[in-house]
């Protein structure tokens, strides 16, 4: 979360990054010196409140549990659409487990720490996936793609345990890697510097914050460098989550980096230099991942209840602050995947020797629709009611003889069923129209072929996958009145003959009306 102003805003327990966003900020020369920076924008990631303990939900977080607005926009700027990432791990020794040694350089498939093991497998993850919802001038999406490039881990001019690292040093230290030919310079990269125990970056800790990114301009080139400053976080009980989460990977330091790392480059990638996606409240800018700072969603014990997780990346556990998904919901979400897979209707009545549609309704952890992928649809018997693929979410149901058969729609590892039986139906309405009536505010639901032997029901659609039957017409009738009280936008209806020991008949469909 960025500033507007000149004051910074230091919380505990409240999410955001600080900066001073280019609006309010004095003008700023260029460098006189090649060696020279020009600093663009900073985020910060705030500190937990102290006081955050083990969630005793099971379920999703709702949709109130954020920070900020209730949505975010895009704002015109640049992001990235490949992500990759560079570390810098500035020690006289290994600063996590199995990291690479002091003194060596190499590609980041050879970084053995378990910081390395998420950054080598969250590109491509469900969780990594909620990026892929931003997008950028050209409506072009961002890509489930993290590319860990390199890592310089330097034994260089380290900083003593109780120092504070500024950022202009942070920043002294990437140009030296790539004067050096350490680091290779690339406007996709971010370069997150991480340090060992006891030191401080930019006076994070002290200023109540864990960790923050920002954008630099590199002289004389021209060249505009993506830096992270990550300190040693375990060392600050405000940047490491609360009693009773425990360590899914019995790596509690670099489970503690893990959090702030996702945030940091979830950020560089949706808003690398200031002025892409963030909204605004109360003077203060939030980027998507200061939305859920902190914020856990659903979570599940691991290690035999010792910890905790909410999201798997490559295979092995996590636990992970959300990210904010957007699409037609926007909220806090641990991952971007099919959550929900319910197939209509319940039960499905064929006619003999006739079809009858079946579709699935899929949505995501937040409720927003999942197109991705088609749905594989099978019947218990075909040859009483075989099925037939009709497009990515739907299938027809044929009535080859007479019966029931179970139709089974499966996404993703997902299935729900309907039970399907094939009789002899009553012939339906036919010509059926929908009208508004001004004046008393009604929907006038007409139609012929009236059965005198049997009723007619008649079904609303006001949003997509929510038909409700909100009345039935005695034999011989062909209008239905429906009062609409205060309801506006689009609407469609249907109708079709039901008759005690007869299967309904197909539906007749109406056009639509907006009101």
């Amino acid at each position: 979360m960025k500033r507007l102003g000149w004051s910074i805003l230091a919380l505990v327990g409240v999410a955001g990054c600080t900066e001073s966003p280019t609006p309010t900020q004095s003008p700023v020369s260029p460098p006189s010196s090649p060696s020279e920076t020009q600093e663009l924008s900073v985020h910060r990631a705030p500190q937990r409140p102290l006081q955050q303990v083990l969630p005793t939900r099971s379920g999703p977080m709702a949709s109130s549990q954020f920070y900020g607005p209730p949505t975010i926009t895009y704002h015109g700027g640049t992001v990235i659409f490949a992500q990759r990432v560079a570390t810098i791990y500035w020690s006289a020794g290994t600063i996590f487990t199995g990291g690479p040694t002091a003194g060596t350089t190499g590609s980041g498939a050879n970084d053995g720490s378990l910081v390395g093991f998420f950054l080598n497998h969250v590109g491509g993850s469900k969780y990594y996936g909620i990026n892929t919802t931003y997008y950028g001038s050209g409506g072009t999406h961002i890509q489930n793609s993290v590319i860990y490039a390199q890592y310089w881990a330097s034994n260089t001019g380290v900083p003593a345990s109780g120092a504070n690292v500024s950022r202009s040093s942070l920043q002294s230290k990437i140009l030296a890697g790539f004067s050096s030919g350490a680091l290779t310079w690339d406007p996709n990269t971010v370069y997150m510097v991480y340090t060992d125990a006891g030191v401080d970056q930019d006076n994070l800790f002290a200023s109540g914050f864990c960790a923050e990114h920002w954008s630099f301009t590199w002289f004389p080139y021209g060249r505009v460098v993506k830096a992270a400053a990550m300190p040693h976080v375990a060392d600050l009980a405000g940047c490491r989550w609360g009693v009773g989460f425990g360590s899914p990977n019995n790596d509690p330091a670099a489970e503690a980096a893990i959090t702030m790392t996702a945030h940091e480059l979830e950020e560089t990638n949706t808003d690398p230099q200031g002025g892409a996606w963030y909204d605004i409240q109360h003077d203060s800018v939030f980027e998507n991942a200061d939305k859920c700072v902190w914020l856990s969603g659903t979570i599940y014990p691991v290690n035999g209840g010792t910890a905790y997780a909410n999201t798997n990346v490559g295979g092995r556990e996590f636990m992970i602050q959300q990210n904010w998904e957007i699409g037609t919901y926007q909220a806090c979400a641990n991952n971007f995947a099919l959550m929900t897979f319910t197939v209509s209707p319940k039960p499905l009545s064929v006619c003999l020797n006739g079809t009858s549609p079946i579709g699935a309704n899929t949505t995501d952890e937040i409720g927003n629709y999942w197109s991705a992928g088609t749905v594989s649809w099978t019947s218990s018997d075909p040859n009483i009611a075989p099925v037939t693929p009709n497009g990515s979410r739907n299938a027809n149901v044929a009535g080859n003889a007479a019966g029931t058969a179970t139709i089974t729609g499966t996404l993703d590892g997902l299935s729900d069923a309907s039970t399907a039986t094939v009789g002899t139906c009553l012939a339906p309405p036919t010509s059926c129209t929908l009208q508004y009536i001004a004046g008393p505010n009604y929907l006038k639901v007409a139609w012929a072929n009236g059965d005198a032997s049997a009723s007619t029901e008649v079904s609303i659609m006001h949003s997509p996958f929510d038909w409700q039957v909100v009345g039935t017409a005695g034999p011989g009738i062909t209008q239905y009145f429906y009062v609409l009280g205060g309801q506006t936008g689009l609407f469609y209806a249907r109708v079709r003959h039901v008759k005690s020991g007869y299967l309904p008949s197909t539906y007749c469909n109406t056009g639509s009306v907006t009101i």
